[in-house]
């Protein structure tokens, strides 16, 4: 875990229990520190992000939690055992999944994370480009080494796509899944998801999930179908509270599917979620297109689909599938 150094930290924990001002001679007499060293961790605290309010007689007043991409922010909301355990936070990256991958190659180890405020080469997928941009969006990846077969890999990024989804109704929103990954709100996609898999003698040697979540913005150009939180609910969620959620998420549907072999201990919960259940949906192989109506998944991940009473199970690397009118 990561960790301030243990002024900043009894600083800021100091702040955050109490409502209005403390003063500086009450902090120093707890950390047995004097007003410089509390003064430096208070302009330290201002460079992360932390807005502080200080007022001469007063003290100071913590008035708002950093927006900024910040680890000790993220650090102090997790509840997990591994994923963001072992954090990076770079202002500025080309991908987080290829940033991860290079990690991966260095050892880094299992539930490794980076979260970045502004990817310029990120990837969706089919090789679409995500870029994110700054103070707007979350571009995180972690990685995995699971003791899987390569098979089984691709039922992981369902697993990503119910724990966003949970992450974000955390906060109120009204967050869907079209299958198998994109998270979206009022039919629109706030958050895609990219998992990229290493394998070695035909076993696999370690995955990197990419989560990019358009969280902030206000205009997306060029993307009709996608939107932002803020676009759609109005709310302006905490980047670093949300990246935190959703790993404490993930971790927890991880462990149910690394026990199970299988998506069955959250099958009836992501069919819940799943947009396109129930609906008309456009199956799109290759050249050739069919109409079908969605069934919900099975303990694999694949969609089903009723065709005129016949029902396929589709595997999500072989096909395309869109709402019949339009994205979902």
């Amino acid at each position: 875990m990561r960790k301030r150094s243990n002024t900043k930290e009894i600083v800021l924990a100091t702040l955050r229990s109490h409502d209005g001002f403390i003063s500086g001679e009450s902090i120093c007499r707890e950390l047995g520190v004097s007003r410089t060293i509390v003064w430096k961790a208070v302009c330290d605290l201002k460079d992360e992000g932390y807005t502080i309010e200080g007022v001469t007689r007063k003290g100071y007043r913590l008035v708002e939690e950093t927006w900024d991409i910040n680890c000790e922010a993220i650090d102090d909301k997790l509840n997990t055992k591994v994923f963001g355990r072992s954090l990076e936070c770079i202002k500025k990256v080309d991908s987080t999944n290829a940033y991860v991958k290079r990690k991966a190659e260095d050892g880094a180890p299992h539930g490794f994370t980076v979260v970045t405020d502004q990817q310029t080469q990120g990837r969706g997928r089919k090789g679409r480009e995500w870029v994110t941009h700054k103070d707007g969006s979350i571009a995180m990846s972690f990685l995995m080494r699971p003791d899987i077969v390569p098979d089984d890999a691709s039922m992981l990024t369902l697993v990503g796509a119910i724990a966003v989804a949970d992450a974000l109704r955390k906060f109120g929103v009204d967050a869907c899944i079209k299958w198998p990954n994109d998270v979206v709100v009022d039919g629109k996609k706030v958050c895609g998801i990219l998992t990229e898999l290493s394998m070695e003698f035909s076993k696999v040697s370690y995955v990197v999930m990419g989560i990019g979540v358009n969280v902030l913005e206000t205009k997306i150009d060029g993307l009709p179908d996608a939107t932002s939180i803020a676009m759609e609910t109005g709310l302006s969620l905490n980047r670093n509270e949300l990246v935190a959620c959703i790993l404490n998420s993930f971790e927890k549907y991880y462990d149910a599917f690394m026990s199970a072999g299988n998506l069955k201990p959250m099958k009836k919960e992501y069919e819940k979620l799943l947009v396109n259940t129930g609906k008309e949906v456009k199956i799109v192989e290759k050249d050739v297109e069919r109409i079908g109506v969605a069934k919900g998944i099975d303990e694999r991940g694949k969609l089903i689909v009723d065709f005129g009473g016949k029902k396929e199970h589709i595997y999500c690397g072989e096909v395309s599938v869109r709402g019949l009118y339009g994205y979902v």
